[in-house]
């Protein structure tokens, strides 16, 4: 399907978005940000997640067994983390943040490009990149 529209170069102008190719322009400007045409109420994710507490472990040799989840070794958009790239760890070149109590793991530098996970139910000790955020889910949050 091709969507072909004519749009003022003003509001580019006074736009809160960086982005201001002509795909964009259109779906800002005339869809009005729906995507996907949907008319039900949205929910806020303020509603469903709760940061947790950021936790350190500090660099060096670690007194007890962690897991180690490296950002690099996940691939994004695949919304959960992969087991199989997750390493215990007993020495740490940096801290890093404690994990094993959140549901859900996102990037502060890697939102956009797809860097948000589902953890695992294992109950393994995970510890990762200060760069993730924690979450857990609200009690009245239902995954499906």
């Amino acid at each position: 399907m091709i969507k072909q529209a004519t749009i003022n170069s003003s509001t580019f102008s006074i736009s809160g978005q960086c982005r201001c190719d002509a795909k964009y322009g259109i779906f800002v400007s005339q869809d009005s940000w729906n995507a996907f045409q949907y008319n039900g109420q949205l929910q806020a994710l303020s509603d469903l997640l709760i940061p947790l507490p950021i936790s350190k472990v500090s660099k060096g040799e670690l007194n007890d067994d962690y897991y180690l989840i490296n950002i690099s070794d996940q691939t994004p958009g695949e919304g959960i983390i992969n087991e199989n790239n997750v390493a215990v760890a007993d020495v740490l070149n940096s801290d890093k943040t404690i994990l094993s109590d959140c549901d859900i793991l996102v990037s502060k530098l890697g939102m956009t490009r797809g860097y948000i996970y589902l953890k695992p139910e294992s109950k393994m000790p995970l510890i990762g990149s200060s760069e993730f955020i924690p979450y857990k889910l609200r009690d009245n949050a239902h995954v499906r």
